[in-house]
């Protein structure tokens, strides 16, 4: 009997509890799960078993205060399923991610972590509507720095801050915007031993030579308390709890009552920083940093807490720990934490980054290659939470894409600011399908942001939009009103995302310009749809002057006078050409103007078809020159691929057919003709005729080759 109650007992666990191996024997949230009253029987059995601690996690109260978005997350707290965001009060989001430890150089990894949390934040702002208080902490007092510091010669404190200043520089040329708040470590010490004191008088820590150490046995057996919510695998995980006690802890477990404990303040040793305390000189350790901190600036509960996938254990599920035996909540709802939301790993071609790899690379590295904005689409191209592989081929899908966004931007402003309203605005079939198209996608990319965030299916439906717009302007006539609508659309979600395609330049011109330029681009136009007729090209010529005169007399002050001495020397060189005869040199001119002078302050201009207006841009003149740079170059390595081929077909022409098989190694030892065709093979046998055929046809080709080169050659 007791061993069928056994067995059974076993069953159940396994099949409807689903229970981690756990190392704690004691309940745990007063949650138990009893299995009694398994057979009808006298005898009873009550098992406690623990429950699974993504179990305990509770959703915020809902009610009519809570501003609600239908806004689904994932949270390491409960990751089984997405899980609906509630804001602890109305729609404010008190939002808190770990900041950068500041020895070295920020690298990759950083800047995934920061992108995506920044990409977060915009979205919920920026989107949803939510009042995000955002706070992010600087770890300037860890056992790295003092290490790196000490290496260095340098002074603790300075060191700190050096590089300090150089993620924030990092942070600017990634275009991640500054946390409302910033909290350093070293500048809440005093609050961080009245934390730890806290915890004592709540009896979750101990005293031990002069350092204070988390006791996790003590705080998992506690009827409202459960160790490790995020990561229970790792609770006996040497090799990440020694990382989590730093590089300088003590090594001596002697001190601590369990391995799994914890510092929360660490006694110094000679040579390192200190800080007064009631248990001596010290520092805190690591994790009690943002427990702090955190608290002091967020208070109870924090609505999101971010980091890395690889902060889970130890780090954020002893700041769980820390700040629950801090506040020792006597219910059950003990959850300082709402949401823990973690980035995924990123690997270098399939391998985790690592300097012994020498694939280590630095934000400034990277933003010496690309610009923000391809970096931000490269971490974009996966959701998140999701591990990311960064390759060559992977940045060049993001360049793509950019140059893509880049391209439609400039277009819809150029169509934009060319457009005017005295024309029909009927719509047609045209329009109603890009519209309905637009609605429909838009609904998209509003269920991809309330899916937590899924960024790589919103650009997907984005795409659709832009490919679709281009499509429709390709057909004359184009509803202004309607593109105008789906840009402003489009560019709302470029914001959210932190996109930004504004052209600075672009802001800046006045008037005059723009009134100049459009004056270029439509004598341009007259002159290519002029037939050749120089008296067409005069006139229009002489109205184009006689337009730039009316532009003139109203000269703004500060007004671009680039835009119109480019125009006036262009007027007078065509109607020279004219009185001159010389149409070619009007061409000259007009390519001229597009290639070269328009460039420098910054104008593309994008021919259209014979008959149609061209489409001029304005665009970032540091932008057009790099790209002309580029179609030189492309047109260089062009010419010289040319050249080399002609060279090799020349080569191959200069071969004498006599010769050609008498050097060929496969038939040195054959025996030929008077020809120099192969006759016999290097046993002195006869070759078949169809064998021979074959030869003297190569033989007829190369000799015809041969003679044109003697042609070619006796010409030069």
């Amino acid at each position: 009997m007791i061993k069928q109650i056994t067995n059974l007992t076993k069953t159940l666990k396994k099949r409807f509890l689903q229970v981690p191996k756990y190392p704690f024997g004691n309940s745990c949230c007063n949650k138990n799960l009893q299995i009694a009253n398994l057979f009808s029987t006298n005898q009873k059995m009550t098992t406690e078993v623990k429950k699974d601690p993504y179990q305990l996690w509770q959703l915020p109260v809902k009610d009519e205060t809570k501003y609600l978005t239908g806004l689904k997350v994932k949270n390491t707290l409960n990751p089984q399923n997405l899980v609906e965001f509630v804001p602890h009060k109305g729609k404010q989001v008190r939002f808190y991610n770990c900041g950068p430890t500041v020895y070295d150089s920020s690298h990759i990894g950083h800047a995934r972590t920061y992108i995506s949390a920044d990409i977060i934040k915009r979205i919920m702002v920026k989107y949803f509507g939510y009042d995000v208080f955002h706070c992010m902490n600087i770890t300037d007092i860890d056992d790295k720095i003092i290490k790196k510091s000490n290496e260095s010669g340098e002074e603790f404190t300075a060191f700190a801050r050096k590089w300090e200043m150089d993620y924030w520089q990092d942070m600017e040329t990634l275009n991640v915007d500054k946390p409302d708040v910033i909290v350093r470590v070293s500048e809440y010490v005093p609050e961080i031993i009245s934390y730890i004191e806290k915890i004592i008088e709540n009896g979750y820590a101990y005293v031990a030579n002069g350092s204070v150490y988390f006791n996790v046995d003590k705080f998992h057996e506690s009827p409202t308390h459960c160790y490790s919510k995020l990561e229970p695998q790792s609770v006996n995980d040497a090799q990440k709890l020694d990382e989590g006690e730093g590089a300088l802890g003590k090594k001596d477990e002697k001190e601590k009552r369990s391995p799994r404990d914890f510092a929360l303040w660490k006694a110094s040793k000679p040579g390192e920083p200190f800080w007064d305390s009631p248990w001596g000189q010290g520092r805190p350790g690591w994790h009690i940093e943002c427990s702090t901190m955190a608290s002091e600036i967020l208070g109870y509960p924090v609505d999101i807490h971010m980091g890395g996938e690889d902060l889970k254990f130890p780090h954020h599920d002893n700041e769980l720990a820390q700040s629950e035996a801090f506040y020792n909540k006597q219910d059950c709802q003990n959850q300082w934490v709402n949401y823990f939301m973690h980035t995924g790993h990123l690997h270098i071609d399939g391998l985790k980054m690592s300097k012994s790899l020498k694939n280590f690379i630095t934000i400034k590295h990277l933003s010496s290659q690309h610009s923000q904005r391809v970096l931000r689409l490269l971490f974009m191209k996966q959701t998140y939470d999701s591990t990311m592989d960064y390759t060559t081929d992977s940045i060049h899908e993001a360049k793509t894409k950019d140059k893509k966004y880049s391209e439609f931007y400039l277009t819809m402003n150029a169509i934009l600011l060319q457009s005017e309203i005295n024309v029909p605005q009927k719509w047609g079939p045209r329009e109603f399908e890009l519209r309905d198209l637009f609605v429909e996608k838009q609904d998209n990319i509003h269920r991809a942001f309330q899916k937590n965030f899924n960024v790589p299916e919103a650009l997907k439906e984005l795409d659709e939009i832009i490919t679709a717009v281009n499509t429709y302007i390709k057909e004359k006539p184009i509803i202004h009103l309607l593109i105008r609508s789906i840009f402003n659309y489009v560019k709302h979600i470029f914001n959210c995302l932190g996109l930004i395609y504004e052209k600075q330049q672009a802001q800046a011109k006045d008037d005059t310009f723009i009134r100049t330029v459009g004056l270029i681009s439509s004598l341009r136009d007259e002159i290519r749809g002029a037939n050749k007729d120089l008296q067409v090209i005069n006139k229009a010529a002489i109205n184009a002057k006689s337009s730039l005169g009316e532009i003139t007399l109203k000269l703004e002050p500060n007004a671009s006078e680039s835009a119109v001495q480019i125009a006036t020397d262009y007027i007078t060189q065509v109607l020279k050409c004219v009185e001159d005869n010389q149409l070619q040199q009007i061409y000259k001119a007009s390519d001229e103007i597009r290639d070269e002078k328009l460039i420098q302050i910054g104008i593309r201009i994008d021919d259209g078809k014979p008959g149609e207006p061209s489409l001029w841009k304005i665009d970032d003149k540091e932008t057009l020159l790099k790209e002309k740079e580029e179609k030189i170059l492309k047109e260089k390595q062009k010419e010289e691929e040319k050249r080399k081929k002609e060279e090799e077909k020349l080569k191959a022409m200069s071969v004498n057919p006599a010769e050609m098989f008498k050097n060929d190694p496969n038939y040195s030892k054959y025996q030929f003709d008077e020809r120099g065709i192969p006759s016999h093979d290097e046993k002195g046998t006869p070759l078949k005729e169809k064998a021979i055929q074959s030869f003297v046809k190569k033989y007829d080709a190369q000799k015809k080759l041969y003679e044109q080169y003697l042609e070619k050659t006796s010409k030069k």
